[in-house]
């Protein structure tokens, strides 16, 4: 019991941790001056979204909306190259 219980807890743990490192790499941070939520709102929709909300997650400039097929999505951007770095789309 005590040795599935470790193990578990190892599991956990490494998870976590591997977890919080991909995240940290989504958008490095980088020199440079860093683009607005308004710049970057712009050029989304500027590419065919509807931006309903921005925020920022893991470094990166975060937008929920839907995409020209009336999907939702969540688009990840480097807030200072501004290049679209993920793109989540929900069902």
């Amino acid at each position: 019991m005590t040795r599935r219980l470790l193990t578990a807890a190892c599991a956990l743990a490494l998870f976590a941790t591997t977890s919080a490192a991909m995240a940290a790499d989504l958008c490095p941070p980088m020199e440079g001056a860093k683009k607005t939520q308004d710049d970057i709102a712009a050029m989304l929709k500027g590419q065919g979204y509807d931006v309903r909300k921005m925020d920022t997650e893991h470094g990166c400039i975060e937008m929920k909306g839907m995409d020209k097929d009336g999907k939702r999505v969540e688009v990840y951007v480097h807030p200072v190259t501004a290049e679209v770095v993920k793109i989540k789309t929900q069902e």
